[in-house]
């Protein structure tokens, strides 16, 4: 059974939340097992292929930790009052005091960690802002030579043995002056940054723009950057199927490796059919097919692509046409009502004040203002769902600013759909809510129709039970032990695990043999 014929919820452990708008139960996948990271490893290939395949240059690269910069958060146990163990810790940056996170594990777990650490009692970690303000660095070092734009892969991971925090990035650009010579060597940085005992490198190495760049935008340790050979795709998402083993104080949330990249990644190759997307059937659309280092590719796109080009306004399954409508036309009524505010932001800033003045406050209502600035007060009312009592003692600046950004998000995917969609496909705007509509009612006949022919496909085996039919179904009670002692998960498992194993092989020898750092 292949991964793809499976029809259930592709994960190993599955929860069961409630979702409020369709007041139903829903399966989805933990987001942190094997499966699941092997899952995100495959999508990360995919949109990693497609990014490059509409670049022409591509840099694939490490930054990694000088002993003396490496972050480091220190652990304080925290004891149970009645029992007096150990239960947990609180994590707190080192070098600031600050607060990171609460590990809920017992000292058993811990202390073979800082023993093999010999930190004297802290533990190494990924700081993202380390990431993030090299990237703002990068950009500000470039904008030197070119005005031209980056894009970008990156993620942090631990190392194998000592969990040493290190960073893997791609960067994606077509400036050829990027790729220029820029009269700088490797012998103007410090050899620690770059020397290697196998004497790979030479001070005397050139380097062009964007290697001097990077080098000057890391001050915290070695620097390994060069142009991508091969398939760095392959090598960049065995990374993000290589955690699955790593000790509890890698799994909280703010210690556990990440992923950043530029935004809509991959979505390159469909600009060039802005125009002529909106001309073709849904399954054409959604179902592709590229060519990728020779080999063509099928692939299913996904939300966030189609989302581009066919945008679902907040509450689009529970709205009727004519309350869709208007939602999709908030930008233009915000601008026709507030023509003073020059921007979005400012713009959704004055909706909310006018909310706590006329909808919450106490001394006027809305029955002070002409009809279209009640309709449209009353619209942010019940899409923000926020009570009479949230505000009745005042309105403090964390309400404000969560009630600004949720505003803000509904105008620009109104402003989007009104200057993107119906431009491209040249449509007025009841028209292109129409298309929106059969778009996605034809989109979910399909993904019906293929949900059926999984199943028919999956039942025609011989070792499956009819029994299982139960677990294909949401809305169905069941017991999730039992489901993972049927035969059709044992099954699962035992090919998920396969699948994360040959990626932490093909990892592991990428790294010997330095497969993509060419010079």
């Amino acid at each position: 059974m292949e991964l793809k014929d499976y029809p259930f919820t592709r994960c190993l452990n599955p929860k069961r939340i409630y979702n409020p708008y369709l007041k139903d139960f829903l399966i989805v996948s933990c987001g942190h097992c094997r499966a699941c990271q092997c899952a995100k490893g495959s999508r990360y290939k995919l949109q990693i292929q497609l990014e490059a395949k509409v670049h022409r240059y591509c840099i694939f690269g490490t930054l990694t930790y000088a002993n003396a910069y490496i972050p480091r958060l220190s652990l304080v146990p925290y004891s149970d009052p009645i029992l007096g163990v150990v239960n947990g810790y609180q994590l707190y940056e080192k070098e600031t005091g600050e607060y990171v996170d609460y590990l809920s594990a017992s000292s058993y777990d811990v202390q073979p960690l800082l023993e093999k650490l010999h930190l004297f009692g802290d533990i190494p970690y990924l700081r993202k802002c380390d990431l993030q303000l090299f990237f703002k660095r990068l950009r500000k070092n470039l904008s030197k030579f070119s005005d031209a734009k980056i894009r970008y892969f990156a993620m942090g991971e631990y190392g194998p043995v000592h969990f040493r925090p290190h960073y893997h990035f791609l960067l994606f650009f077509d400036a050829p002056e990027f790729s220029a010579p820029s009269g700088h060597s490797l012998g103007e940085f410090p050899d620690w940054t770059w020397y290697d005992s196998q004497q790979i490198y030479s001070p005397a190495d050139p380097l062009s723009v964007m290697e001097f760049c990077i080098r000057s935008s890391w001050k915290f340790g070695r620097v390994d950057a060069q142009y991508s050979q091969g398939d760095a795709a392959q090598y960049v998402s065995a990374y993000v199927s290589g955690t699955g083993t790593l000790p509890k104080v890698y799994q909280v949330s703010s210690t556990r490796p990440f992923s950043v990249h530029s935004r809509f990644l991959g979505q390159g190759f469909l600009t060039r059919e802005s125009q002529k997307v909106y001309e073709i059937p849904v399954r054409d659309f959604i179902e592709r097919s590229v060519e990728i280092n020779g080999t063509n590719k099928e692939f299913i796109l996904w939300r966030s692509c189609y989302s581009v080009f066919y945008p679902k306004c907040k509450g689009f399954a529970r709205k009727s046409s004519s309350e869709r409508l208007y939602s999709y036309k908030l930008f233009d009524t915000a601008t026709r009502l507030y023509p003073y505010c020059k921007t979005i932001l400012e713009t959704a800033r004055e909706i909310v004040m006018h909310l706590s003045f006329y909808v919450y406050g106490t001394k006027h209502s809305l029955t002070d203002l002409d009809y279209p600035n009640q309709h449209l007060l009353r619209y942010f009312r019940d899409s923000l769902n926020l009570k009479q009592n949230v505000l009745e003692y005042g309105v403090d600046d964390k309400t404000l600013d969560k009630c600004v950004y949720l505003v803000y998000s509904e105008l620009l995917l109104s402003r989007h759909f009104l200057t993107f969609c119906c431009v491209n496909a040249r449509l007025p705007v009841l028209s292109m809510l129409n298309r929106i509509e059969s778009f996605y009612s034809d989109l979910d006949m399909m993904q019906l129709s293929n949900y059926f022919a999984t199943q028919e496909k999956y039942f025609s085996q011989d070792f499956v039970d009819t029994d299982d039919i139960v677990y294909l179904y949401d809305n169905k009670s069941f017991s999730m032990d039992s489901f993972k002692q049927s035969k059709s998960y044992k099954m699962f498992e035992q090919k998920s695990f396969e699948i994360w194993q040959s990626k932490i092989k093909h990892k592991k020898l990428n790294d010997m043999n330095q497969l993509f750092i060419d010079k």
